[in-house]
């Protein structure tokens, strides 16, 4: 099933992976939505899965103060 961020429901899903590569961490950390759809998965404490420049979105969004990330 095929949606828009703005339509995704965090309880739809049971965990986030996010996609690496230069081009597409910078621009999907650009993406209001995208960034607030992240903030929201991280609040129900699901787990997360970050490729490459992935972690991007995660400053972006203000996830990684006090976080170690492997």
């Amino acid at each position: 099933m095929h949606r828009s961020v703005r339509d995704a429901d965090v309880l739809d899903y049971s965990a986030l992976v996010l996609p690496g590569g230069v081009v597409n961490a910078d621009e999907l950390r650009t993406v209001p939505a995208a960034v607030n759809f992240v903030q929201r998965i991280f609040e129900t404490g699901k787990p997360a899965a970050v490729i490459c420049h992935g972690p991007w979105i995660l400053v972006e969004a203000d996830l990684v103060r006090g976080r170690t990330l492997m």
